[in-house]
């Protein structure tokens, strides 16, 4: 490899790290801001939903494929002695990236949790106000008088 390939390779190492770590941080984000358990007297809504997004088996296969075919396209096109090995090397490269690509993104599993709550006790019903004038004491004597 001459000086610009391997420069080449450097960045593009450097680039999927920072894109894994990018991804890593965000995940990490979005798991930390998921509720955390609370207790059942405390809910209001009828359910909430958790939804889990992981990558599978084969979305981890398809993403170490996916690098090696990034890697394999650039080596390639850094080697080639011709035009035709360029195309070869940017058809190679397209070709994994949409193959390895779309397994990468079937590659994901989800799941979903969810927790039901009790429906919230309905609100008390005030007592009528009371009448303290001396008028209506009056008239509460005469009627149990009666």
């Amino acid at each position: 490899m001459n000086g610009g390939g391997i420069i080449a390779v450097v960045l593009l190492a450097i680039g999927l790290i920072a894109m894994f770590v990018a991804v890593e941080r965000r995940d990490r984000r979005l798991k930390a801001a998921a509720p955390k358990a609370v207790s059942r007297s405390a809910l209001v809504q009828s359910a909430y939903i958790v939804e889990d997004i992981t990558t599978g088996a084969g979305g981890a296969i398809c993403t170490v494929l996916l690098a090696l075919t990034i890697l394999l396209s650039l080596a390639i096109f850094v080697a080639a002695k011709t035009v035709f090995g360029e195309i070869e090397a940017g058809l190679l490269l397209i070709a994994g990236t949409l193959l390895f690509g779309m397994g990468i993104v079937l590659g994901r599993e989800r799941s979903y949790r969810v927790y039901r709550m009790p429906r919230p006790a309905p609100p008390p019903v005030p007592e009528p106000p009371r009448d303290h004038s001396r008028l209506a004491s009056l008239e509460r004597l005469s009627k149990l008088e009666r």
